[in-house]
């Protein structure tokens, strides 16, 4: 996910460069064409060479020299400023500096809302960055808030029908799945591919993607037989492979269960370590687990134990894939 996420960021801000020089290139006033904003425009190139070479600790100070000189000269709400912005944002972001990307994406967001007015369609991309800050710092109820503004902007600018809004549904729904409200995760995945499927191709991956999706917060509010009818859906449309050897994976549980200490074995003091496999679905969810090595006086207390963890989905080419991966319990007296 981490990996999507920059190459997204890196998108957005080549987008964004490439704007701002043709931004750059229109202006007639002989300010814009100062030694100084030539500097600017120089730093900037740096800037997007550095990012890609995700050098983000050299880019850093370059952006900040560029924003700082554009600002001086053409003023805080001009669009080359928030051009710069942006480009602080995505590298604070890159860097996981949640709360200076928040600011600077706000920054980026007031000065196109002024200039392009606050329902403009060119806005969603930077709400729902800072929709993601937001989120990253755990103030969810702003980043609920931002991402239902960007769904409405796009109902607005392409219609309840569009792509665009399937996107901002889907998003919804991974916000409300990651916040663990399932019932409205469901709706907003459901609704996302309603309208993927009367635009795509019916064996789209992405169709198949929110099938899981669909599938997984289902079974999460106690439809179990309509949530495993969406996964089968899935399955048709992209059989999954053999489970991913993971190898140790129990740093990456979301949710973790301890083993009740077997009474028994307790009383004839029996300690040790005790190796459990696992079958982790698509949805993160053991579907099956087996004792690797340990006492067997222990391993049932394990096993039982290793059925109550969860795991965020694995995905491989934006699928969510089975895995297998191991996990140790100590019992100690």
């Amino acid at each position: 996910m981490r990996a999507t996420f920059r190459l997204l960021s890196l998108t957005l801000l080549l987008t964004a460069q490439v704007w701002a020089q043709a931004t750059a290139s229109r202006q007639a006033d002989a300010s814009t064409a100062s030694p100084e904003l030539q500097e600017a425009s120089k730093l900037s190139q740096q800037v997007v060479a550095l990012y890609t070479a995700r050098r983000y600790s050299e880019a850093l100070p370059l952006a900040i020299r560029a924003a700082e000189i554009r600002e001086r000269i053409l003023g805080p709400q001009h669009e080359l400023v928030a051009t710069s912005l942006r480009n602080l944002a995505e590298i604070y972001l890159s860097q996981e500096k949640y709360a200076d990307a928040e600011i600077h994406f706000k920054r980026t967001l007031s000065i196109l809302e002024s200039r392009l007015g606050a329902d403009s369609k060119d806005l969603v991309v930077l709400i729902e960055r800072v929709a993601f800050t937001q989120f990253a710092r755990k103030d969810f109820a702003g980043s609920e808030l931002h991402y239902l503004r960007a769904l409405a902007i796009n109902e607005k600018r392409f219609g309840a029908e569009s792509l665009e809004t399937g996107r901002s549904l889907e998003s919804l729904g991974g916000f409300y799945e990651t916040t663990q409200d399932y019932k409205k995760a469901a709706d907003f995945y459901g609704r996302s591919l309603a309208i993927k499927e009367k635009v795509l191709q019916p064996a789209d991956r992405q169709i198949a993607n929110l099938l899981y999706k669909c599938g997984c917060t289902l079974k999460e509010v106690g439809q179990q037989a309509k949530g495993q009818a969406y996964l089968d859906r899935a399955e048709r449309i992209v059989p999954s492979s053999p489970p991913l050897n993971q190898g140790v994976i129990q740093g990456t549980a979301v949710e973790r269960a301890q083993p009740l200490y077997p009474e028994d074995a307790r009383r004839a003091k029996i300690s040790g370590k005790v190796v459990v496999e696992v079958v982790v679905d698509q949805c993160g969810r053991v579907v099956k687990a087996s004792k690797v090595s340990g006492r067997n006086e222990l391993a049932p207390a394990a096993i039982v134990a290793a059925e109550h963890w969860r795991f965020n989905p694995t995905t491989m080419m934006d699928m969510p894939v089975k895995v297998i991966g191991t996990i140790t319990f100590n019992f100690t007296l």
